[in-house]
């Protein structure tokens, strides 16, 4: 079997298969941290996407940004300003989370699929 990553992390509400948001335009959604006593100490380290080929291709500083749900520890928000390019539209994104803080540390990351569909431009069929 064929794995994308081992990203740990889930938006919710908990979906069977990798979760699907417009990331055209700013907007935001929810997802489950399973790092013990990470209530404040979460960081976006990078964002990467994959097109067809194994590798992640970092992307570029975009306005993501994290949030912690007061009221549940392990429930936090990803929140973006500005929608991404619409090269982005279709592919499978990657977010790169890491929690230090003074008694835990731990990483992990999270699989987003950016809704559309990802065209190859220049690529013609005869």
């Amino acid at each position: 079997m064929y794995r994308l990553a081992d990203c740990e992390f889930t938006t919710l509400p908990s979906e069977k298969l990798i979760a699907v948001k417009d990331m055209s335009k700013a907007g935001h959604f929810q997802f489950e941290v399973d790092i013990d006593g990470c209530s404040d100490g979460l960081q976006l380290t990078q964002w990467s996407y994959r097109l067809n080929e194994p590798r992640w291709i970092l992307g570029q500083p975009n306005s993501f940004r994290l949030n912690a749900d007061r009221s549940r520890s392990h429930i936090w928000s990803l929140r973006w300003n500005t929608g991404l390019d619409a090269k982005y539209s279709g592919l499978i994104l990657k977010f790169d989370l890491e929690c230090s803080g003074l008694y835990i540390s731990g990483a992990g990351c999270l699989l987003v699929k950016s809704k559309g569909n990802y065209t190859l431009s220049g690529m013609f069929y005869h």
